[in-house]
């Protein structure tokens, strides 16, 4: 486990799983310190509509294995703790195509409340939906390859309808 800081020299753990997870993408392979960096000096920070325990750390690269993209490092506060949920890449995209995957890889961390599928391994960015919990993946041609969902338990069985359509 790793203790980084952010902005505010606060202290975000920074568990193994974690770094481990959200590594494993393609885009963010060997972007460690870059999610500290945009942690520790931020261009935004601004609380989550949908939790207000989570903060958005917002940096912009110029660079990045999908292009010029802002990097949002996400931390869940609770009480006197605070920890990584999850990195995300994101940009614009224009268009999409609707080929179904015939794979799926879920991905649930409860201690975060974080609910990631992916439809495809390519490397992609992340992009605003229409609900500020839901985030879609999307490939350098806007190809819908997964989503990510924050505050999971906030659903207590009701459904979220949303197109990852409008998300393109």
């Amino acid at each position: 486990m790793r203790i980084w800081q952010d902005c505010w020299n606060r202290n975000v753990r920074v568990t193994d799983e974690r770094l481990q997870h959200v590594l494993e993408h393609p885009e963010m392979t060997s972007e460690e310190e870059r999610i500290r960096e945009t942690l520790a000096t931020p261009d935004t920070v601004t609380q989550s509509r949908s939790d207000p325990e989570i903060s958005l750390y917002d940096r912009f690269y110029d660079t990045s294995r999908a292009g010029p993209k802002h990097l949002c490092t996400v931390v869940k506060w609770h009480e006197d703790d605070a920890f990584l949920v999850n990195r995300v890449l994101h940009g614009s995209a224009e268009t999409r195509d609707g080929a179904m995957a015939e794979q799926i890889r879920v991905w649930y961390d409860p201690e975060s409340d974080f609910l990631e599928v992916t439809f495809d391994e390519r490397a992609g960015s992340f992009k605003e939906t229409a609900l500020d919990q839901v985030m879609a993946k999307v490939d350098d041609e806007g190809h819908v390859i997964g989503f990510s969902i924050l505050n999971v338990a906030s659903l207590k069985g009701r459904p979220l309808d949303l197109s990852l359509a409008a998300a393109s």
